[in-house]
Formats: C-alpha cells, structure tokens, sequence
C-alpha cells in the first residue's frame, strides 16, 4: 500500500492492498495524465467494462436531495459538464432554488479537460470477487479522484463572499463542507494555509448576528478517507475542531477515535476494522 498514487503500479498495488481486506478507500491522483489514463482505458471501444456514470460526491447529492425537498440551494463546487446537467431538477421546479455562481469564478490554469473536471472513478466490487487470485473478503469500493479545484477549495471565498451579498430573507444558515480528502495533492503547508482561512472565515460568519427567524451560522463537516497522516492532522485541527456537526462512517469515526486516543503515536497506515 502506497499513502499516495503518482504512478500505475501505485495504484495497482495500493487497489489490490484495499481490495484483499475488502475495505473502503479513496486516493486523489497525483498525476492528471495517470487519471486521465485510467479513464480512457474504461471506455476503450477494444476493451469494454461496464461503466455506471451517475452524479456523486458530497455537493451533488446534497444539492439535489434539498432541491426535493424544496430548499434553496447555495452550491460553488466548480462542476463538470455532467454535474451541470443533472445537478438541476427543473422537472421539480423552475430552477430557483439552485444558485450555482461557478461563473463568478476564475478557472485555475492548471486545470485540463476542463468539461471532465471533478471526476471520481469508483471501483466496486463484490464479496466473493477475485483479481489475480486475490479475494475480496467483502463488498467494498475504491475511490481514485481528480478534483484540482476541490483540491485547493479555490470556491472557498466566492461562497463567503456570496453569503455577504445575498438577501437576508434568501441567506442559507446552514453550511456543508466536504473533500478536504482532495487537499492531499497539496504539499502540508499549502494545505495548512487554506484551512487556516477556511477557519477564519467560520469565524467570522459565525459572529454575524442572527437572522430574521433567530437562525445563526453553522458548519457542517463531511469525514473522508485520508492516506496522508500530516494532512488528516490538518483537517482534524482545522475543520473537526471548528465545525458544529460532523457526518462520517464507520472506519472515519474509528480512525477519528484513534487519533484522539493516541495522538501522534497512532499506527495511521493499519487499517482498522470498525
């Protein structure tokens, strides 16, 4: 197992590493060409694998779960070609409730095919499954990512300078975070300085006054799978501590757990059964 993938033989040995215990996993991809390989070679013409597309990650789902549920909807995610199209549920409204101002943005130069951006493969596979006569031991997936502006939360000020700007009858109270998993394509001190911001402006936000039903500011905090032990200390430093609520699974709330309990000592890279 690899605590990152910059290379083929990384992914496949740290793929294989997850799938013979038969655990969860997600790694960003170091090397957009790698990422980019992989995919092609999903939907190679000469070699067909079954491939399910279908809208994920934390932002979309949300964003179309409350959009049902009639809430408005503030979502600055920079979203790929796909997202922008399904993200939308115009069959339930007049578009409204759904303010998506990526517009407002500047798209970062490194950023390559720009209309498949915020891609996740996700590898499934079954109990039973076998793969170079290893087993899986249980149904699991494995999440290989490429997200180059989730990676440096370049949406981050827009949101917080949208929230300033919006009507106070219209303004959400309610804030979610997630992929800060994505941020480990960054060196530590790159990550450090974007979630010491991310923490200034929570602050900030949360000593505004109250609403017009009393409502105030809250954050929201989506765990992840992190293979990096300096930037988990990160994310738990700056975004576990700050937030008011927390949303994990099982292996997430046990390597939170551990990591509280042993500090730095904790064994990050042996994977825990919850």
């Amino acid at each position: 197992m690899h605590s990152s993938i910059a290379t083929l033989q990384e992914f496949i040995e740290t793929f294989l590493y997850y799938f013979e215990q038969g655990s969860n996993a997600e790694y960003v991809s170091l090397d957009k060409d790698l990422f980019f390989f992989i995919y092609d070679k999903l939907y190679d013409s000469d070699h067909p694998v079954p491939v399910n597309e279908e809208i994920g990650g934390h932002s979309p789902v949300w964003s179309k779960r409350a959009q049902v549920e009639n809430c408005r909807v503030y979502t600055t995610p920079w979203p790929s070609d796909f997202n922008k199209e399904k993200i939308p549920l115009k069959d339930h409204y007049n578009g409204s409730n759904l303010i998506m101002p990526f517009e407002l943005m500047d798209e970062p130069e490194h950023v390559n095919r720009k209309s498949k951006q915020d891609l996740h493969l996700v590898f499934e596979y079954r109990k039973g499954d076998k793969i170079l006569g290893i087993v899986a031991p249980r149904s699991n997936r494995f999440y290989f990512v490429h997200d180059p502006n989730g990676a440096s939360f370049v949406q981050l000020e827009t949101y917080h300078d949208l929230l300033d700007k919006v009507d106070p009858e219209k303004k959400p109270y309610r804030h979610m975070f997630g992929g800060f998993q994505l941020m480990q394509r960054l060196t530590a001190e790159e990550t450090e300085s974007r979630l010491a911001k991310m923490a200034s402006l929570w602050f900030e936000a949360k000593q505004d006054g109250p609403g017009p039903d009393g409502q105030k500011n809250v954050f929201h905090v989506e765990l992840a799978h992190f293979s990096s032990f300096d930037h988990f200390k990160l994310f738990e430093k700056y975004a576990v501590r700050n937030a008011d609520s927390l949303g994990m699974n099982e292996v997430e709330m046990q390597m939170l757990l551990d990591y509280w309990k042993d500090g730095d000592d904790y064994d990050f890279l042996t994977e825990k059964e919850a």
